[in-house]
């Protein structure tokens, strides 16, 4: 028995739960939060975090000074981030590749002038792409590289500010007209739902027979010609191979030859052109590519049309006439008269449900959630910027301290200090940031994170200090007295530690905004 796997979906499922989470009736109340304001042993070497019950549910408690609440507009899919870099070979979509899997070789890029998103629907047979893909029109964009582009969207100045990083990109598919191009795409791609814009040979067989010219007469009729001297002079070779009209009156159309007398050269198609061809039209007689669907449906969709070139014999490649539409399967089979060509195969590249653009989200296989916050200055008064921090996480549904009347309250304000603010009187000497104070009896104990002449900021309490306490500072043996203590509004050791990281330090001041920036891989 083979190993099954788990799709791209279910990993697209998980983090649309948790995204889902920061919104709605039952929204979960997440928040970012520092600590750790005294160095480690080591400064150069933060310890790794580890994933055990006291550095989840116990430690980060101890050193956390502050948290400020992460909203429903701080979060976004993101994707591996790829600029366009000329000479490099990009992937082509194909409905048959694995692009949910790693792949080093990405299949999408972004233009970093104008931040535009495209996906590679044709990479020219694994060639190097040379021009930029540009413009946002809704259609297929063709480059002189010979690739085709579909514009996907474009970051705007919101997404390029708050998720945009060095390794990753914010896509976002838009459920209401947002006036931007993106909207235009997306309603646009209803008409390459199930489309097939790409047949792929697979093998070029031999044998097969190729002729282009204009024709030497047209009947009025427009479904019998005379042509050339330089096509074959057998009678039926051409049988069941097609014509295509190239360029002049009548350039697109294709028909199947159902006659060829060799000896006058004149050609019957199962059908009449409309518009007729003239003799300045060009025309090209090749092998018949018949598309074949078990599921589409007949009565609303539309049929696929392609022919394809042949050189020395194979059949080299196959060209699109029209892409069809509502294609869920395809198959593929190049097909010329009896007498000559075989083995050629091929099959079909068909676009995702919806058409190529309607829902970048799944079309790019975004799985991976980014939050964002930012630290401004104090963040009314509840975050020091005295001090630096060496500890950053996430925490979910942390609760409200002192809610005895009512108990199980989520926190849900903006910001919340963590610190246990202490005011004394009597000071003796000065008390320095990141020292220990005790109390006389060395009961307690507790680090400064903040320090004036009246008021301290503490964390990491062991024990617990009272009203009247005598307190020392262990560095310069600086005393007071305490006259009121005020503890955080959130309850130590409530909620869910999400993620934590340990980091060398960062020093705030109140002139810099910090940012931070998680991805969260699902």
């Amino acid at each position: 028995m083979s190993d099954g796997i788990t799709t791209y979906l279910f990993k697209k499922h998980n983090s649309r739960l948790f995204k889902d989470g920061f919104s709605g009736s039952t929204a979960n109340n997440f928040y970012f939060f520092i600590g750790k304001s005294s160095p480690w042993t080591d400064e150069g070497s933060p310890p790794e975090a580890t994933n055990s019950v006291a550095n989840v549910r116990y430690n980060p408690w101890v050193t956390m000074t502050a948290m400020k609440r992460i909203k429903t507009a701080d979060t976004t899919y993101v994707v591996p981030r790829y600029d366009w870099t000329s000479g490099t070979s990009y992937r082509r979509y194909d409905s048959a590749d694995g692009f949910g899997s790693a792949n080093a070789t990405p299949f999408y890029v972004m233009t970093a002038d104008n931040y535009n998103i495209y996906k590679c629907i044709d990479n020219n047979n694994n060639s190097a792409s040379t021009t930029k893909p540009t413009g946002t029109s809704t259609g297929l964009t063709s480059t002189a590289d010979g690739y085709t582009w579909k514009y996907m969207t474009t970051l705007v100045s919101t997404q390029i500010n708050s998720f945009l990083t060095t390794n990753f990109m914010p896509v976002k598919t838009l459920l209401a007209d947002d006036t931007t191009t993106q909207w235009d795409v997306q309603v646009a791609a209803a008409s390459s739902n199930g489309a097939i814009h790409k047949i792929i040979v697979s093998a070029g067989g031999g044998g097969y027979l190729e002729v282009s010219n204009t024709f030497a007469s047209v009947t009025a009729n427009g479904s019998s010609f005379t042509i050339q001297s330089s096509a074959s002079s057998i009678n039926n070779i051409y049988n069941d191979s097609v014509m295509h009209i190239t360029a002049g009156t009548g350039a697109g159309q294709i028909r199947r030859i159902i006659d060829y007398i060799g000896t006058t050269r004149t050609v019957t198609v199962n059908s009449e052109f409309t518009p007729v061809p003239t003799t300045a039209s060009s025309f090209r007689i090749a092998p018949r590519v018949i598309i074949t669907s078990g599921s589409r449906p007949e009565s609303s969709g539309t049929r696929a049309t392609a022919v394809c070139r042949v050189s020395a014999g194979a059949v080299a490649n196959v060209t699109m006439i029209s892409n069809g539409t509502k294609y869920r399967d395809a198959q593929v089979r190049i097909f010329a008269n009896t007498s000559h060509g075989s083995g050629a195969t091929a099959r079909a590249i068909i676009s995702p449900p919806g058409g190529h653009g309607l829902n970048i989200e799944e079309e790019l296989y975004a799985h991976n959630v980014l939050l964002f916050s930012s630290l401004t200055g104090t963040e009314s008064s509840t975050i020091p910027v005295d001090n630096d921090f060496r500890m950053i996480g996430v925490i979910k549904n942390p609760l409200r301290a002192n809610t005895s009347v009512t108990p199980n309250v989520k926190a849900s304000a903006d910001n919340y200090d963590l610190t246990t603010k202490i005011n004394f009187t009597s000071l003796t000497g000065t008390f320095a940031q990141d020292e220990i104070i005790r109390n006389s009896t060395k009961s307690a104990n507790a680090i400064i994170v903040f320090a004036n002449s009246t008021v301290l900021k503490v964390y990491n309490s062991n024990g617990t200090f009272s009203v009247s306490d005598s307190i020392t500072g262990s560095v310069g043996g600086a005393t007071a007295t305490i006259s009121t203590i005020t503890n955080s509004l959130v309850a130590k050791y409530t909620g869910d530690v999400m993620y934590v990281e340990n980091r060398a330090a960062v020093l705030r001041s109140s002139a810099q905004t910090e940012e931070l920036k998680l991805i969260l891989k699902f």
